[in-house]
């Protein structure tokens, strides 16, 4: 009885050990596949994918390139994440058929991956839809992410916002004559290091810096007035006409090009409470 037994254990043994590559001798542990995730929607609900490739942390200082063609972006720093995580979902009228919102999502894909350059981790995101699905929804694209020291969003069809990025921001929403963009809205608790150059074909522009921000600003709208509220920062140079504002602030370290073709901007410097747990009001 002994034997048999001793003969089932080596069986077993010989069948674990089977599963396991041997190359030149040496035996080859599976490493975990860590390519960029596509994912499709399995059952209704928005999209939510944990970006591959090379992991951002909240000392990464990481970039962000991130393309929607279909709707708004959203980008929130948040330093407690250990990964970046991005999430996608469509505003659909009311009365639509569960079958045909499901049959949407599942048309839907999300690309994130970490990229490794010679200084910085990239985080690259893009939103697709499956060939010969018309794009008839909306979609809005957030990303959470542990940091983001560098931006650029591409979109059409939706807003933009931006939480907690301190480094240089470029921003384009909307295709001029073709596809409309919408509103812009950045929010920063520390001093901008990085030109900012945010353009969109419609909509309002805010800015919401902290007082020791530095920045040499152009901003200009051809439909709406430009409104400026420094607080304690120090302007110099500042001149106001028309649908237009320039102006230095604090020495004017980093170049501020902003423009909107119909719409308000606003420049607000203050110092916000980030601790608050109430909504902030934009």
């Amino acid at each position: 009885m002994p034997s048999t037994r001793l003969s089932r254990f080596n069986l077993a043994l010989m069948s674990i050990w089977a599963a396991v590559p041997i190359l030149g001798g040496c035996i080859q542990l599976r490493v975990p596949d860590d390519r960029p995730r596509i994912k499709a929607v399995e059952n209704s609900g928005p999209l939510k994918v944990i970006a591959g490739g090379t992991r951002i942390t909240y000392r990464s200082l990481a970039a962000a390139q991130i393309t929607n063609p279909m709707g708004g972006v959203v980008v929130e720093v948040d330093p407690t994440l250990a990964r970046a995580v991005v999430e996608a979902d469509a505003s659909f009228p009311p009365g639509l058929p569960g079958a045909a919102r499901d049959a949407y999502r599942k048309a839907l894909s999300i690309t994130a991956v970490g990229e490794l350059t010679d200084s910085r981790v990239e985080l690259m995101v893009n939103l697709a839809i499956a060939e010969g699905v018309q794009p008839v929804y909306p979609v809005l694209l957030v990303v959470r992410t542990p940091s983001c020291d560098q931006a650029i969003v591409r979109n059409v069809r939706g807003d933009v916002e931006m939480v907690g990025v301190s480094g240089a921001i470029n921003i384009h929403s909307g295709v001029i004559g073709d596809e409309p963009g919408g509103n812009v809205r950045i929010r920063t608790d520390s001093p901008v290091r990085g030109p900012v150059k945010i353009a969109t074909t419609g909509g309002e522009i805010t800015l919401y810096l902290p007082p020791s921000s530095e920045g040499d600003f152009t901003m200009s709208t051809l439909d709406g007035r430009v409104s400026v509220i420094a607080g304690s920062a120090r302007l110099t140079h500042a001149q106001h006409k028309p649908g237009e504002w320039t102006g230095v602030m604090n020495g004017g370290k980093n170049e501020f090009l902003i423009e909107t073709m119909k719409g308000n901007i606003s420049l607000r410097v203050d110092q916000e409470n980030w601790a608050t747990q109430a909504p902030f009001q934009w």
